[in-house]
């Protein structure tokens, strides 16, 4: 961490719960990433486990993941 925020190697687990009426909050619950971050942002080669077990490894840059064979990208919490 540099400065309070993720940078470099790392890892995030997202809480179990979500506070009540926080509908972001809600969409995260119980993701885990293990990865390259960039200012606090996922940024770099990386793994993202979905709650429920599914696993995407792609580039991320942005918080956002590279869809496989595409130049596009998208918000992983969406993508399960």
């Amino acid at each position: 961490m540099i400065d309070g925020v993720h940078h470099g190697l790392g890892y995030y687990i997202w809480p179990l719960q979500a506070p009540d009426g926080d509908e972001v909050a809600k969409n995260k619950v119980g993701h885990i990433y293990v990865g390259s971050w960039k200012t606090g942002m996922m940024h770099g080669k990386g793994r993202f486990q979905h709650r429920n077990g599914f696993v995407l490894e792609p580039l991320f840059s942005n918080n956002l993941a590279q869809l496989p064979d595409s130049e596009h990208f998208s918000d992983p919490f969406m993508s399960e």
